[in-house]
């Protein structure tokens, strides 16, 4: 598997990203933009590349592509180098990438992914995902960003996800009045809409600084 490094200037350590894009591979935002931004703002930012490796005429539906197990050979790399902080990583989505982030929140993954380190994610972030059931068993503080006229999520799953359990569950959601599919990314025109990508994009900035921040002692 391949993947696209970046880091704050420094030795660290950092808190630290997996950022998953969409299931058909990077858009110019989400490879260079996005994990610019991030790491401007001082975090190390691991962009996972699942297809390069992986000829597949169908990467949206072919299930050789193993998005789950891509995101945690990323913690690991991450967790291996020594300008990170393990303690601290957080996994952003976009898309169908957002949908892998917010899997990884579920418990149960643990029984099928081999994590001898026993490592976590502290903090996820998913713009426009599929969302579905399991939200009552989320343990991990999760953002979710979408528009209310999404065509091609649904607004309306991912606002039950995160009432699951009685809204006990940390799970935030922002939702984006006449806002469509693909706002945060300059290159999905029809769906393009900056001041919703700004908004989002402060709003990520802020859950990361209170999910990732060191833990007092």
């Amino acid at each position: 598997m391949q993947g696209f490094l970046y880091k704050p200037p420094g030795d660290g350590p950092f808190a630290s990203i997996v950022l998953l894009p969409r299931c058909d591979g990077f858009t110019p935002f989400i490879r260079t933009r996005l994990p610019e931004t991030l790491a401007a703002w001082g975090y190390a930012v691991l962009a996972v590349d699942g297809l390069s490796s992986r000829p597949v005429s169908d990467p949206c539906n072919d299930t050789r592509v193993d998005t789950l197990a891509d995101a945690y050979g990323a913690l690991r790399y991450l967790a291996s180098q020594p300008f990170v902080d393990k303690q601290r990583v957080g996994v952003l989505g976009i898309a169908s990438g957002g949908r892998v982030a917010l899997t990884v929140a579920d418990p149960q993954v643990e029984d099928v992914i081999v994590n001898d380190d026993k490592l976590a994610f502290r903090s996820i972030v998913a713009f426009y995902p599929q969302c579905g059931g399991g939200g009552d068993t989320v343990s991990t503080p999760a953002l979710i960003m979408i528009g209310r006229e999404d065509q091609w999520a649904r607004p309306a799953s991912c606002q039950e996800y995160a009432r699951a359990g009685g809204g006990k569950r940390p799970i935030e959601i922002v939702l984006f009045p006449g806002v469509q599919h693909g706002f945060l990314e300059p290159e999905y025109m029809a769906g393009f809409d900056q001041h919703a990508a700004e908004t989002a994009l402060g709003a990520t900035r802020d859950f990361l600084g209170r999910t990732l921040a060191p833990e007092q002692k």
